[in-house]
């Protein structure tokens, strides 16, 4: 796990990026054919056109759905 704080330092002291995204993607429905951790670390840049938006996101957000989940998670 050293590398995932170590590689991105290097990018920013070297110049390559300001800013970084870690992303993670795990198990059949996250578009992973074989089970195994990694990590990707995407520099980021000042007015780039990526953005990462799910359709989950928004419904997940809504406030009832948090407290929903959350009553779910502590098994109240």
């Amino acid at each position: 796990m050293n590398s995932l704080i170590n590689v991105p330092q290097i990018l920013i002291n070297s110049g390559v990026c300001e800013d970084y995204t870690i992303l993670s993607d795990n198990g059949h429905f996250a578009q992973q054919d074989i089970k195994h951790l990694h990590f990707h670390i995407i520099p980021r840049y000042m007015n780039e056109k990526f953005e990462l938006k799910l359709d989950t996101d928004y419904t997940a957000a809504k406030k009832n759905n948090l407290l929903s989940l959350w009553k779910n998670i502590v098994g109240r």
